[in-house]
């Protein structure tokens, strides 16, 4: 099993046309992620960010690429689909010799807009 938790801060660039109630847009950029917490357990061995055999061979930080598409109805409900794919390795130190982790990212959204 794994757990994974980040803080990611989107750059994103959109555009988009009006076509009566609708607003029609999409959007492209990176995404920098800052990795929180992240734990996962094989065969009743658990491993973290924060155990001192493994936990250090793992990059905290990562870039996402990636964009999508949306709808606004008449100016207050927003509903967004896009996709990010993770650029840097996840493996680091000694692990990047024999691993590589990159991870994406699906996201559907729905907003209402005051």
């Amino acid at each position: 099993s794994e757990t994974f938790h980040d803080i990611q801060i989107p750059v994103d660039f959109s555009w988009g046309v009006e076509a009566g109630p609708l607003y029609v847009f999409i959007y492209a950029g990176p995404s920098f992620s800052l990795n929180v917490a992240w734990e996962e357990s094989v065969a009743g061995i658990s491993t973290s960010f924060y155990s001192t055999t493994s936990g250090k061979d793992f990059n905290r930080f990562d870039i996402k690429l990636g964009g999508g598409a949306g709808l606004v109805f008449n100016d207050f409900l927003r509903l967004k689909i896009g996709y990010r794919a993770g650029v840097l390795n996840g493996c680091g130190g000694d692990m990047a010799k024999y691993c590589t982790i990159r991870r994406g990212q699906f996201t559907v959204g729905l907003a209402y807009c005051f």
